[in-house]
């Protein structure tokens, strides 16, 4: 089991959020992004013994 990180589209919103301050001409600050991890299930995950 791991966790699929959206590693392209991280960097996609990274270089927006970076060219919209280079245009605006405004640099600090944070600008908060959620980006949803997938869950990926192996053969490793199984139910849970009773």
């Amino acid at each position: 089991t791991t966790v699929r990180q959206p590693l392209r589209r991280m960097g996609e919103l990274a270089a927006r959020v970076l060219l919209k301050r280079i245009v605006s001409g405004t640099s600090g600050g944070t600008t908060p992004i959620v980006v949803e991890p997938e869950l990926i299930m192996r053969e490793s995950t199984a139910k849970a013994r009773k």
